[in-house]
């Protein structure tokens, strides 16, 4: 029985508390989940008096899904934030592991230092001094464009090396 569209008082809200349930099972499928659905939604109801042009329960139905949105949203959110938190990434590489990284990084530097110049030079300063590409230009007095296009090529000529890192590891 749906309360009349035009009022809004405590009872007719109680009244659509046995079908906010409903919704809100048939939304989580769980009855604990969706008792507490229910609670937020009158809680949000009695706070924000409904827009009621177009009934109490399409407010009632629109601001229980919101609600529920919001709560997976923020469910996903702790999980991420748990995992991330608690990920084994602090575990320390195997020797082997470190051994091999190291050769790479050598094989990379070599790579780049046999480089002819001005491309090491851009290649140096953009990835092992951290300079962005305009700031490059600015400290060489190239073009922003000079320096892109340095970089691509000088990528270009390491890249064709790859066959020699697949043998590393």
């Amino acid at each position: 029985m749906e309360a009349d569209p035009r009022t809004f008082t405590p009872e007719a809200l109680l009244a659509e508390t046995d079908w906010m349930r409903r919704l809100a099972r048939a939304l989580v499928r769980d009855a604990d989940a969706a008792d507490e659905l229910v609670q937020e939604t009158v809680l949000a109801a009695l706070r924000a008096k409904p827009d009621l042009d177009r009934g109490l329960r399409p407010w009632l139905g629109r601001v229980l899904r919101n609600v529920a949105r919001q709560r997976t949203r923020s469910s996903a959110r702790r999980t991420a934030r748990e995992r991330a938190r608690f990920a084994p990434d602090d575990v320390a590489p195997e020797a082997g592991e470190l051994a091999a990284r190291v050769e790479l990084q050598q094989l990379v530097v070599r790579l780049v230092l046999e480089l002819d110049e001005p491309l090491r030079r851009t290649v140096l300063l953009r990835y092992f001094e951290g300079l962005e590409p305009a700031e490059i230009a600015a400290s060489t007095g190239v073009p922003d464009g000079t320096v892109r296009w340095r970089l691509k090529r000088g990528l270009d000529e390491v890249r064709p090396s790859r066959s020699l890192l697949t043998g590393i590891r």
